[in-house]
C-alpha cells in the first residue's frame, strides 16, 4: 500500500454531513471551528471566504473548493467586513439547507468530514490551515466531475443520497490533499507538510518501504540505500521534508498502527506488541507510552471509556 492510502485507511474517515446554502445580496456567515476538516463547493456566484490564520481572504468564484483544517474559526460572504450571523441561525434543526441574505446569487454545498480520533491527527498534520481548489487550476480538473454529481445530489432527494454524499465529500478531500501535494512539492521547505514528501525523489521510495512493512526495524542505511543517497544526505533530506527523522518518524508510525489494533479489535497488548516487531511487551509498552502519554492498556481502557486522550489525540 503506497503511504499516502496507508495514512488515510488508518485516519479511517467516518463519515460526512453535507448542507447546501443559497445566499443573495449583502450576507456574512460565521462557522465556529469543527475538530476535523469543514469543506465546501461554490455551485453558483462567488463569495469570500475568511479563515483566522489566514492573513488575507480568498475569493472563491464558481467551481471553486476550499478545505478548513484543524478547528478554526472562519466566514463565508458576499464582500469581507459584513457583520456575521451565526451558522446555527442559518442551519436549524439540523435542517440541510440554508438562506441568508437577500435574493439567490451564490449556492454552496459543503460539510464536515470526521476521522477517527485514534490516527486522525496522522491526516490532519499532511494539511495546511486551509486548502483552496480553484476550478481554473490544472490540479482541478477531474474535480469537476465530483462537483457535477455533488450538485446533482443535492439538487433533490434521492435513493441512496446519504451514502452518495458521504463518498462525494471523500472524493473531494483526497483532491484537496493531491492538490496540497504538488504544490508543497514546488512550495519553500517550510511549508512543506510531511506527507509532501511522497513527490521528494529519493525520501518517497523511502517512506514507502517503511509503510509497507511496518513491524521491520528499518536501519537508516536501507532506507539510504532505497533513496540512492548517502547515510547523512538521506537523513538530513529526510528530515527536511518530513519534519523528523528517519527513526522518529517510523516511531510514530508503528504507535499510530497500534492504536488502530487496540481500539479497533480486542486483541491483547503481546500479540499487537508482537505484530509491530516488538521481541517484548514491555519494550512496546514502553515506546507506545513515551508517543501517546500511557501505556497501552491503560489508553485502550481511557479510550473506551470515552475519556480524554493523555497524548491530547
Amino acid at each position: 500500500m503506497d503511504p499516502l492510502s496507508h495514512v488515510l485507511a488508518l485516519s479511517n474517515i467516518e463519515g460526512a454531513v453535507c448542507a447546501e446554502l443559497r445566499a443573495g445580496g449583502e450576507w456574512a456567515i460565521a462557522f465556529r471551528g469543527q475538530l476535523h476538516v469543514k469543506f465546501g463547493v461554490v455551485i453558483s456566484g462567488s463569495c469570500w471566504l475568511t479563515v483566522e490564520t489566514v492573513k488575507a481572504p480568498l475569493h472563491l468564484r464558481q467551481g471553486d473548493c476550499y478545505l478548513v483544517v484543524g478547528g478554526q474559526d472562519y466566514q463565508l460572504a458576499s464582500t469581507p467586513g459584513i457583520t456575521t450571523v451565526p451558522s446555527e441561525e442559518v442551519w436549524t434543526s439540523g435542517e440541510d439547507l440554508g438562506y441568508c441574505g437577500n435574493g439567490h446569487d451564490t449556492t454552496l454545498v459543503g460539510g464536515r468530514l470526521h476521522f477517527d480520533r485514534a490516527n486522525g491527527e496522522l491526516l490532519l498534520n499532511a494539511f495546511p490551515s486551509v486548502v483552496h481548489l480553484a476550478a481554473d487550476a490544472d490540479h482541478t480538473g477531474v474535480l469537476r466531475a465530483t462537483i457535477q454529481l455533488l450538485t446533482y445530489e443535492t439538487a433533490a432527494p434521492r435513493p441512496g443520497q446519504t451514502l452518495m454524499l458521504d463518498h462525494l465529500a471523500r472524493i473531494i478531500l483526497l483532491h484537496g490533499l493531491r492538490a496540497h501535494l504538488t504544490a508543497s512539492a514546488v512550495g519553500p521547505p517550510g511549508e512543506r507538510a510531511h506527507v509532501a514528501a511522497l513527490l521528494e525523489p529519493g525520501v518517497d521510495a523511502a517512506l514507502t518501504m517503511m509503510h509497507d512493512d511496518v513491524a521491520r526495524t528499518w536501519s537508516v542505511d536501507e532506507l539510504a540505500r532505497t533513496a540512492r543517497m548517502s547515510r547523512s544526505g538521506f537523513t538530513e533530506k529526510f528530515k527536511a521534508v518530513v519534519g523528523e527523522s528517519p527513526g522518529r518518524y517510523l516511531l510514530s508510525l508503528r504507535m499510530h498502527t497500534a492504536k488502530q489494533l487496540l481500539l479497533k479489535s480486542d486483541r491483547t497488548v503481546s500479540s499487537v506488541a508482537a505484530e509491530l516487531g516488538y521481541r517484548s511487551e514491555a519494550a512496546f509498552s514502553t515506546a507506545f507510552k513515551r508517543v501517546m502519554g500511557a501505556p497501552p492498556r491503560d489508553y485502550r481502557t481511557s479510550r473506551a471509556a470515552g475519556d480524554i486522550d493523555p497524548a491530547g489525540h
